[in-house]
């Protein structure tokens, strides 16, 4: 009797330990995925994704680069994406077989383009269309200011003989609503549309309306009609093309967050009624919050020489388990096929795919963006932006000093012009930024040195600059939309002629180095959560993280700094 007793009094300890071990598991699994209660490893799934580059995967194109329009001119393929305040605007890509892509340039690069002066963040360019016809491309494009749902929303027309421009000035559509597009039919008619804004309906957009234009005189002729008031909240763009006796309305549904999708209709007649496509949505990611990819919408299509059909889409590749969208929103590509008059993805279901299915298209063989630029040629590489306003020659030069570029600092970053900053986009959440600055500040309202920005309220800033007690110093600026703070100590650096600064990125930190020589690298303070650089962590942010390099002159003083190089290199 005693032996059973204490037989079953072990039984009870182990199934209590099993519990406590079952339900520490669960505890520590929840803390750290949102997968079941399983444990995982965000930083290594990332990798494992995304890290291998021999291997055909999306995204197409890295980096701040959203809603892609793609087009086919015999056998060259064509991608314009988003800006927002950045300049020059409309970044244009090229590629011949659908999967390797290279910057050629920007549809938009004079002020009299788009005047972006005063523009807020996340405001200016929205959802270029790219159009070819008749020997000219088109670019129509939505200068956007203001807050939903009350937005100014003019839009224009450029065109250009040549993909790489000069595009013309830009001739004035309507103001109706964004993402402006057009579609040329089979005899010759040409039309336009864009999304509606309605601000006394909840869901603000108050579907797509469609009008014929005139191609010859770049005017709109007649009404406009709504053809499609869409399926849910935030119904925009719309691209139409034709294929047998169906046109077919794409649009992009449930706003650009973790609800975005693709919806296809189709009619036999242009203006409608448009049918919903059986599976409708085409393709979203609303409902796997785990998915490598994710906002997964906004997309165009193309019909390739061989006969196949792609379409082109918007997605991020967040951070997990917060979901913060650091890269910004990436262009993506699937291949699909059709049945029964309607179109599905290749690899089958609704959700994006990593890999990329065969284009059956020669490789382009195309060189990978510059890592280290040593500022020796005669114009700034194709990568770089600033914000709101062109670069030029009062403020930037290649030839002040030989081998350098030299930057004239300018306004603080909490205004909206007159920034002396260049950037490019963050293309992997691995990798390192580093530049070398030769500046001697005389005030601490002089500063130049190193930035991870995503706008006026979010970045941190590596700067050289100057204490009124310690002289030439180095120090970091933290800037978030509640305060500016430099939270290390100032480091002490008259002496130094040249200034060494790095950045380090591992997936969710954002680790500042500095140096004297370019070899003895020493860790600037604590690392930053690099989350903040993110959509999500702005109300109606739509862009991406930037890095680059900047100078600012408070006193106006026309204070140079000399930039050796600047390099970049993702692991990607």
């Amino acid at each position: 009797m005693e032996l059973k007793l204490i037989s079953k009094r072990i039984k009870a300890i182990n199934s209590e330990l099993v519990f406590i071990m079952f339900l520490w598991l669960f505890v520590n699994g929840c803390s750290n995925s949102q997968n079941g209660g399983l444990i995982i490893d965000y930083k290594q799934k990332y990798l494992d994704e995304f890290a291998d580059s021999s291997i055909d995967k999306n995204p197409i194109i890295h980096g701040f680069n959203p809603d892609p329009c793609i087009i086919r001119v015999e056998d060259d393929y064509y991608i314009a994406t988003s800006s927002f305040e950045w300049f020059p605007a409309v970044p244009l890509y090229h590629s011949k077989d659908l999967k390797n892509w290279k910057k050629i340039g920007h549809a938009i690069t004079r002020t009299e383009q788009a005047d972006l002066r005063g523009i807020s963040n996340s405001a200016g360019i929205y959802a270029p269309n790219l159009r070819f016809y008749k020997g000219k491309y088109y670019v129509l494009y939505t200068i956007v200011n203001g807050m939903f749902p009350f937005n100014a929303t003019p839009n224009y027309i450029i065109w250009s003989d040549n993909i790489t421009g000069e595009y013309s000035d830009p001739i004035y559509l309507n103001s109706t609503g964004f993402d402006p597009s057009l579609f040329f039919d089979d005899d010759g008619k040409c039309y336009y549309m864009n999304m509606t804004l309605d601000f006394y309906q909840k869901k603000i957009t108050g579907g797509i309306s469609l009008q014929e234009f005139d191609i010859e005189n770049l005017k709109l002729l007649g009404k406009s009609k709504i053809i499609f008031e869409g399926t849910k909240h935030g119904t925009e763009g719309p691209h139409i093309f034709k294929r047998g006796e169906y046109y077919y309305l794409m649009v992009a549904e449930g706003g650009t967050d973790w609800g975005h999708q693709i919806t296809v209709t189709r009619s036999k007649n242009i203006w409608g009624p448009y049918e919903v496509h059986p599976e409708n949505p085409m393709l979203t990611v609303k409902n796997d919050p785990d998915h490598p990819l994710q906002r997964a919408g906004h997309a165009s299509i193309v019909e390739t020489q061989k006969g196949e059909w792609f379409i082109a889409y918007l997605a991020s590749r967040p951070i997990m388990p917060e979901r913060k969208s650091v890269l910004g929103r990436e262009s993506c590509l699937e291949k699909v096929v059709w049945k029964d008059d309607w179109f599905y993805l290749a690899q089958g279901g609704n959700k994006p795919h990593v890999l990329l299915d065969n284009t059956n298209l020669e490789e382009y063989i195309v060189p990978k963006p510059i890592q280290k630029d040593e500022f020796e040629t005669p114009e700034l590489n194709v990568i770089y932006q600033t914000v709101r306003q062109p670069i030029d020659s009062s403020w930037l030069s290649l030839t002040k000093k030989h081998g350098y570029l030299s930057i004239k600092g300018r306004k603080p970053f909490n205004n909206y012009d007159d920034q002396s900053l260049i950037a490019r986009p963050l293309t992997s959440l691995f990798g390192s930024a580093e530049t070398c600055l030769e500046f001697e500040p005389e005030s601490y309202r002089h500063m130049a040195g190193l930035i991870c920005y995503y706008d006026t309220r979010d970045f941190v800033y590596m700067k050289v600059s100057y204490d009124k007690k310690i002289g030439k110093v180095l120090s970091i600026s933290h800037q978030t939309e509640k305060s500016n703070t430099e939270p290390f100590p100032k480091i002490d650096i008259n002496n130094w002629e040249k200034v060494f600064m790095k950045m380090v990125f591992d997936y969710d930190s954002l680790q500042f180095k500095y140096s004297n020589n370019g070899i003895d690298w020493i860790d600037y303070g604590k690392s930053f959560y690099l989350g903040q650089m993110s959509d999500e962590n702005n109300k109606y942010g739509f862009t991406g993280t930037m890095i680059g390099i900047c100078v600012q002159d408070m006193v106006y003083e026309n204070k140079y700094a000399h930039f050796d190089y600047f390099e970049y290199k993702p692991l990607e």
